[in-house]
């Protein structure tokens, strides 16, 4: 089980059993152990509805899901051929092992069952033609329960026969097994006058197996009123204007117990073949945490959302108007509470201590037209924006990488770029970036320079809080804004057409992958990164040209600074700490789709007994109009892949385009 080729990177043992570096993935990937995860799912459900009398009914539904998961992994030692010879002391054509010396076998499963039913009935009463009651009162159950095993056994006798039974060296076993339940009561009430004033009312009363007793149950009540003013006599001078308008103005709350279960009970956890100091070199002794700080009345979250729109109508309904402004509150929130002293040896309980609000509007036009030709035509635009805030957090020491009262959701932290050094005496006669310095490297010509914000002649970052940041600004932020789309389209004797735009307005990034960043680890290298940047000899001869894409090379710029983590969100260092320069825009607008179809004429269609044949192509993520990423190989709507802090950002499929074609037949 040798690879046929290995580089001069990974590991290798030499005759004294000294390791060398020697990494390739070929060379992995042929003495990789096999992997593999099944599932198997199963959902039952039923439905069933009575009509008592011919308004009031009676409805229930019930559904039963069960899965499980099984996986199983084998993990072989890689070992290479030194095809190269001369290594430090290895034979040439000797094999020597280049990671892991440990084979090893895990194996887990998982069981999940979970049961729903709803029981709810409605009744309508019309009290004369012009007022409407309708009243809804249910109940439903929710109950899971969630079983998870896990063993791991070390040193496998045969490679061939990968069996637990086989493979002697217990090192590791786990076991997970929860119960959760809720029970809501609900109920509606709607209003309808004469289609102009509608009302509805609704209320919850739900409680969870999460929270403790005390604290289980809560009320959630919403309620919302839309009036068609246009309905209304006074409004018909301008009806032939404005033909429909409708004002609509809405609250409600719902509950949220997406936590873990039992965190209100003082809870113990075991700790296997974990003590490091006690043991026989293979295996280690287990031990139990210390339970943890807990919080007696931890209790649901609360959404809280109110909403105000207007819907209005012009040219005898061609075009519509649909603007909404909305605030979603999220009160209650699980946030740490106050820091303990240290010495009480645990971390302080979580509570119902945060909130967090988030406002924002969306506006919709929507336009159909058939003209006297029998062309249509049709253009259907929306944009919305948002924008989320910490109203409130407990934080002692509120840094800018941590959750504190007043942070904007998304923020990116940086510096702001100035130019390249480009002298020795540049570099001694500007702000020091000592602070910024580590390792080998220090500030040279060719080297990034940062503006001195706060005009002290350092670089720094202060505190790292929000109110002393030092140079450090808000140079971006990752929440999409403006998120925007538009479709076009028409018919004419047969053929239709049909576009669909779609895009964000704004919307920055950090990255440190190397489709970005050159050298963000030592061994990647992009052609794009080799193109533009200050050379050797630039620096040597005195002449630093501005206009270059990178500055002086220099590797592992994609590892953290010299900042704490509690302060640098992002990775980057050296020439490449977060800053204005190099932050993405990730802002695009893309045709997302476009069809081109035609229908046959249908007195061609009867005579053959169709009703209806359409041929169409169609091509799907059809063209790039706007991409400021297109320069680095990304998509603007790609995330990350497999990574530490977006090193591996765009590693990543990308979204394919495709072209089809097909035939659409009714009979």
């Amino acid at each position: 089980r040798w690879g046929s080729f290995f580089g001069p990177w990974g590991y290798m043992n030499d005759k004294n059993g000294n390791q060398y570096e020697c990494n390739q993935a070929i060379g992995y990937r042929k003495n990789a152990g096999d992997a593999y995860t099944k599932l198997h799912n199963l959902r039952i459900g039923g439905f069933a509805k009575i009509d008592i009398t011919k308004d009031l009914t009676i409805n229930a539904d019930y559904t039963y899901t069960y899965k499980t998961t099984r996986y199983k992994g084998v993990g072989i030692p890689a070992i290479g051929w030194n095809t190269w010879g001369g290594f430090s002391g290895i034979d040439k054509s000797t094999p020597g092992v280049m990671v892991g010396t440990t084979s090893f076998i895990e194996t887990s499963r998982s069981f999940y069952n979970n049961y729903v039913a709803n029981i709810y009935g409605n009744y309508a009463l019309d009290l004369g033609e012009k007022n409407h009651l309708n009243f809804m009162a249910g109940f439903n159950v929710d109950e899971d329960e969630y079983e998870y095993l896990y063993y791991e056994n070390h040193d496998i006798m045969d490679y061939d026969l990968p069996e637990l039974a086989l493979t002697p060296t217990f090192y590791s076993y786990s076991q997970t097994h929860t119960h959760s339940g809720s029970t809501g009561f609900f109920g509606r009430i709607n209003y309808n006058y004469a289609d102009k004033l509608l009302v509805e009312l609704n209320g919850r009363y739900d409680g969870s197996s999460k929270f403790p007793a005390s604290s289980r149950w809560a009320f959630f009540p919403s309620a919302s009123a839309g009036y068609r003013i246009s309905q209304e006599n006074f409004w018909s001078p301008i009806k032939h204007i404005v033909n429909n308008a409708k004002f609509r103005v809405s609250y409600g709350e719902i509950g949220n117990q997406e936590i873990g279960n039992n965190m209100f009970l003082e809870t113990m956890s075991k700790k296997s073949n974990a003590v490091n100091w006690l043991g026989n070199g293979k295996e280690k002794y287990s031990y139990f945490t210390m339970p943890s700080l807990v919080s007696a009345d931890l209790t649901w979250e609360t959404i809280a959302t109110t909403n105000i729109g207007v819907d209005l109508g012009f040219l005898n309904g061609d075009l519509n108007v649909t603007f909404d402004w909305f605030q979603r509150t999220t009160r209650d929130m699980l946030a740490p509470g106050q820091t303990m002293p240290s010495i009480l040896g645990t971390s302080a309980a979580y509570e119902n201590g945060g909130e967090l609000r988030s406002r924002g509007w969306e506006l919709t036009l929507d336009y159909h037209h058939m003209f006297e030709n029998g062309l249509s035509i049709y253009a259907i635009g929306n944009i919305s924006d948002y924008k989320t805030v910490i109203t409130k957090w407990e934080n002692d020491s509120p840094q800018l990488n941590t959750r504190y009262s007043g942070k904007v959701y998304g923020q990116i932290w940086g510096f702001e770029t100035d130019r390249y050094f480009t002298s020795d005496d540049d570099v001694k006669n500007s702000p020091s970036q000592k602070l910024l310095e580590s390792g080998t490297f220090t500030y040279g010509p060719g080297d990034i320079k940062f503006k001195d914000l706060d005009g002290n002649g350092e670089i720094n970052w202060g505190k790292g809080t929000e109110d002393d940041h030092g140079d450090l600004k808000v140079i971006g932020n990752v929440t999409p804004r403006y998120q925007y789309s538009l479709r076009l389209g028409g018919s004419w004797k047969g053929f239709d057409l049909d576009m669909y735009f779609q895009g964000v307005g704004k919307r920055d990034y950090w990255s440190t992958s190397a489709f970005v960043i050159p050298f963000s680890r030592g061994t990647d290298a992009i052609y794009s990164a080799q193109t533009s940047y200050v050379s050797e000899n630039d620096v040597k001869a005195g002449n630093i040209d501005q206009s270059k894409t990178y500055p002086r090379m220099f590797g592992g710029n994609g590892a953290r600074g010299t900042m704490s983590s509690n302060i640098q969100e992002y990775n980057g260092k050296y020439n490449f700490y977060p800053q204005t320069k190099y932050l993405l825009n990730m802002a695009y607008l893309r045709l997302k789709n476009i069809t081109i179809g035609y229908t046959i004429p249908k007195f061609i269609t009867d005579k053959v007994s169709i009703e209806k044949v359409r041929v169409y192509a169609n091509v799907n993520n059809a063209l790039d109009i706007i991409n400021h990423t297109k320069k680095y190989g990304l998509d603007p709507e790609m995330g990350k892949g497999d990574g530490n802090n977006n090193d591996a950002f765009g590693r990543i499929d990308p979204y394919y385009r495709t072209i089809s074609c097909g035939v659409q037949i009714t009979f």
